[in-house]
């Protein structure tokens, strides 16, 4: 839009924080602004005179009539227009609600909405809202005063029975905030300006936080502010504050009686679709294993998981094709759990290896989805726990709940307890028909054709560092597990801070430095995981609700290296809200056909906090110690593929381990030790340099 020179009274180059906060509404035209107060008050004036004296006040707001533009030089610039219209003034809707795109080159930063009350009489309610870039601005105290003045020269004693400012607001949140992260963190003495990664947060549980916040308080938070101000008073500096979001649901329930069938949720149906073109394979499998320091008594624990199965019904589901194709999950009754075969003790394991049941091939549509067998390990004289499952209904997110309600229910079994769960858990049959009625929104998909439209797939490396693979198979893969320093984590989390990321946007960011050293000297598009979890009531829901996601990240060779983390961290971070969208979906918006497989060659992803290393509760002699047995990785749907162990030991302190997973008939054992080397010495020189890093991106690849 033009903005009409004639209309024009003065031009300034916009500060650096308004230029911030234009740039991140470009990129995110929504949910950018405030709701500053709100007043119920009485008069005897009709809505009509009411609106006419307000718009007389809103002369009072004049010097903020500002319009945003970029020169043609680029340089944002806010010009301070002479006329404020009226139907740039008032907006006609109580609420502006998720889908108002504010355009600060076409209308003033702050809007009003003013009505009478249905059921009382000669009541009017007011709401004012402010577009961020404003958000130190006393807009409210300026209009009210003069609104209130103008009312009482014509009726005496008007006086507003509510007044919530944007101090109170903003103080309120910042203590809703700290509430959930009190909760979520476990640290009731947790302050306002107590930092939530130094307190034991990390990214899963600032996707919970965000939820909570946002369905019990209607606080918006952008997945970037826990790396750009992880506190909960920063955070509700830059949050967006809309009260409706709690009051209401925003999307459409349905009512879903017990052992009802359901379709496929739409990562589900990616995973199938998978699934089938790796003809059922074990590709699929997610063998886990723990050792455990003491003995376990083997019927507890069965008796225990069984409360686990009755609380989380997405575990026994099988999956049923009908004659058109049409895939449905069929939760079994727990009456009916007895006629398969789910449990191994250990005197039934005698000849039976992790490797046996890491490649069992599941008949999805026959059986239970997993296999939990005891196996006496003669070498270490120790207990094992083969828990091997099928990726259908399951994610790492469902791993970590599933230990903590097993810890719950083990320890109330062995005390001849019922096991009692603090809150029931959504199940995902409900989460699959709530998709059904809640389709995936168009500007979510919107926003990855947008980011990836026109990328080059794959991977690019030299012939010559790639493997002949003659007669290998296109899964079959091997691995190398890279213990790192012992203080890196530490170091990495100050480099985090300082570069508005996390630890994983550091690690991530060190890998693709890496094969950009390799050789590929271009745009990358990277596979990562995402949680797919944005409401509060789905949580603690078992079942697999993680998506893959691409991120095309840009060989800034003449860019600072501290540029191109940052840049990482804030593509990865900005993406968060529009990772519900499965894969598949993305690809064929994109026109990719699934024959040409995915997007990306290589995939990072960290494990954070494993739930496979810990302690059950053992009621004759305190703790039993368990660790995880390293998995076996013999496939891969993946050319590379880094995986990021993020343990904590007894200590609390943070260990960080390496797994590679390379496809074999991509890469020689020769180019993986290469690639591997070259990781090791960026993340030495990230960890050495610690603040700013000027050397160009091209000087370290």
């Amino acid at each position: 839009m033009t903005i009409l020179k004639q209309k024009i009274l003065i031009t300034t180059e916009a500060t650096s924080e308004e230029e911030r906060v234009w740039l991140q509404s470009f990129h995110n035209q929504k949910n950018n602004y405030i709701k500053i107060f709100e007043h119920h008050f009485r008069s005897q004036f009709s809505l009509e005179r009411v609106r006419e004296i307000l718009w007389e006040a809103a002369k009072e707001l004049s010097e903020y009539n500002f319009r945003y533009q970029l020169s043609d030089e680029g340089i944002l610039e806010r010009h301070l227009i002479s006329d404020l219209e009226k139907e740039d003034f008032f907006v006609a809707e109580e609420s502006l609600g998720d889908e108002y795109i504010w355009d600060l080159e076409a209308q003033p930063p702050f809007k009003i909405y003013i009505s009478g009350l249905q059921h009382e009489e000669n009541c009017f309610f007011l709401r004012g809202w402010i577009h961020r870039i404003l958000s130190q601005e006393d807009i409210e105290g300026k209009l009210l005063n003069s609104f209130h003045k103008l009312l009482n020269v014509e009726e005496p004693q008007i006086s507003f029975a509510e007044n919530l400012t944007y101090d109170d607001i903003e103080n309120k949140s910042a203590q809703h905030i700290l509430n959930v992260f009190q909760r979520i963190l476990g640290v009731p003495s947790l302050k306002l300006d107590d930092n939530f990664f130094d307190c034991g947060g990390h990214s899963l549980l600032a996707i919970r936080a965000i939820a909570e916040c946002r369905d019990n308080y209607g606080i918006l938070i952008d997945f970037n502010h826990f790396f750009q101000a992880p506190t909960a008073r920063k955070i509700a500096k830059l949050a967006v504050y809309d009260s409706a979001i709690s009051d209401v649901e925003t999307c459409t329930d349905v009512r879903v009686e017990e052992h009802l069938k359901a379709p496929l949720t739409f990562v589900q149906d990616f995973l199938w679709s998978a699934y089938k073109a790796f003809d059922w394979s074990h590709i699929y499998n997610l063998p886990f294993a723990v050792r455990f320091e003491k003995h376990v008594n083997e019927a507890v624990f069965k008796v225990a998981f069984e409360d686990v199965l009755t609380r989380h019904e997405g575990l026994r589901t099988k999956f049923i094709v009908d004659n058109n194709g049409c895939v449905m999950q069929h939760v079994i009754p727990m009456n009916e759990l007895d006629e398969y075969k789910w449990f191994w003790h250990s005197e039934e394991s005698r000849e039976v290896s992790l490797r046996d049941e890491a490649t069992y091939c599941f008949d999805l549509r026959r059986e239970l989805p997993f296999r939990i067998r005891f196996i006496d390990d003669a070498k270490s004289q120790k207990q094992v726990l083969s828990f091997l499952v099928h990726h259908m209904v399951i994610d790492e997110w469902s791993l970590n709940t599933i230990m903590d309600d097993l810890k719950v229910a083990y320890k109330s079994r062995l005390n001849n307890k019922k096991t009692e769960w603090a809150q029931p858990a959504t199940s995902i049959i409900e989460y699959a028909l709530h998709q059904r009625v809640n389709p995936l929104k168009p500007e979510h998909r919107d926003y990855w054709r947008k980011n990836l439209s026109g990328v080059s797939t794959g991977l690019e490396i030299p012939k010559s560092a790639l493997s002949q693979g003659a007669g290998v198979n296109m899964t079959e893969a091997d691995s190398v597990s890279v213990p790192l320093a012992t203080d890196l984590y530490s170091s990495l989390l100050l480099l985090a801070k300082r570069h508005s990321g996390s630890v994983f946007t550091m690690l991530y960011s060190a890998v693709v430095m890496t094969l950009f050293k390799a050789g590929h000297k271009k745009d990358l598009v990277v596979g990562t995981s995402a949680s797919g979890r944005f409401e509060k009531k789905y949580m603690d829901t078992v079942g697999y609700f993680t998506t893959m996601v691409a991120h095309r990240i840009p060989f800034m060779r003449e860019a600072s290296v501290s540029d191109f983390l940052i840049e990482v961290s804030k593509t990865i971070a900005s993406s968060m809200p529009y990772a519900d969208v499965p894969i598949n979906v993305i690809q064929s918006d994109l026109g990719l056909a699934d024959l040409e497989g995915l997007l990306f060659d290589v995939y990072i992803h960290i494990h954070s906090h494993n739930s496979l290393n810990g302690f059950l509760l053992d009621g004759a002699d305190g703790e039993i110690l368990y660790q995880q047995v390293p998995p076996i990785k013999d496939t891969s749907m993946f050319a590379l593929h880094y995986e990021f162990m993020d343990n904590v030991n007894a200590l609390g302190q943070h260990e960080l381990t390496l797994l590679l997973t390379y496809q074999k008939n991509m890469f020689t054992s020769a180019t993986i030790e290469q690639l591997v080397k070259d990781f090791l010495l960026n993340i030495q020189l990230l960890r050495t340099q610690g603040g700013q890093i000027e050397e160009p991106l091209a000087s370290w690849c």
